[in-house]
């Protein structure tokens, strides 16, 4: 069984079934209480048992197979409580929460191939679960961050990123076109204030749900004016976090750029709607 969770299972699922293996979706609709992975959270498992990706993180996943499989005997969807108020007494988990969860065998592959279809696009998708109530979940685009700049602080900024789940594009200081949506946030980690100006015009006039460039509240006033110079507007320049980070009292580069992280994650959660 593999021991992640896989935010975007759709692919996986579209592999197994073109090489013709029955597959169940399970996806959580329901958390009475709280859970370690979010609603609209889902798992894959194959009917030789194999598994992908986590809806608990590991503290039922195998009674969920046992009941995949049986679902996919079956060949028919239902949904199943486990934990607080689950027929399962002998299955608890330790939050003492319930879950919902809804077991389908084999999903329609024409719309599970366009859902992976949009998400490459960066579209949005969704596809509607045979829960006991209604409930669609929906797909957005991958999280990512348009990143600018040198240095130490951008150095261990990237890597950090992407282990919490974002995608990086890094581009350079003169870059043009850049492809900033509003699931795109940007962020400038240059000392020399001078190769900044294309890049956070661009960011400013762009549908990014989050700017932040690195410096202090002096260098950040001599920014604003060399953007109001370029012609940048007062009103586009305001969306520049800078000091960039949230204040942790952070020193190190590492520190810092987990301030930063921590920042753009608190912005996608209060811009961007929710995943599921």
């Amino acid at each position: 069984m593999t021991q992640n969770y896989i935010e975007f299972v759709i692919p996986q699922l579209n592999l197994w079934l073109a090489e013709g293996h029955k597959t169940a979706l399970l996806t959580l609709v329901n958390i009475d209480g709280s859970a370690p992975y979010p609603i609209g959270s889902q798992m894959l498992v194959r009917e030789d048992g194999a598994s992908y990706g986590m809806i608990t993180g590991g503290c039922i996943e195998a009674a969920l197979i046992e009941e995949a499989l049986r679902a996919l005997l079956a060949n028919k969807s239902h949904q199943q409580r486990y934990g607080k108020g689950s027929p399962y007494v002998d299955i608890q988990l330790p939050c003492g929460s319930g879950l919902d969860i809804v077991f389908e065998p084999n999903p329609d592959s024409l719309q599970c191939a366009q859902i992976e279809q949009a998400y490459k696009a960066r579209q949005r998708s969704q596809l509607v679960v045979a829960a006991n109530t209604p409930y669609t979940r929906h797909y957005l685009p991958r999280r990512r961050i348009a990143l600018a700049g040198e240095g130490s602080i951008y150095s261990v900024f990237v890597p950090l990123a992407e282990a919490a789940g974002f995608e990086v594009m890094t581009v350079s200081h003169n870059q043009r076109d850049i492809a900033f949506d509003q699931w795109t946030a940007a962020v400038c980690l240059f000392h020399d204030h001078d190769k900044e100006i294309g890049f956070l015009s661009q960011a400013c006039q762009s549908d990014s749900f989050y700017v932040g460039a690195l410096g202090s509240h002096r260098a950040h006033s001599i920014r604003l004016a060399a953007l109001s110079e370029a012609g940048l507007s007062e009103a586009s320049s305001d969306k520049i976090n800078s000091p960039v980070g949230l204040d942790i009292g952070s020193e190190t580069p590492h520190e810092i750029a987990v301030s930063i992280l921590a920042q753009i994650i608190s912005h996608a959660r209060q811009s961007v709607p929710a995943q599921c």
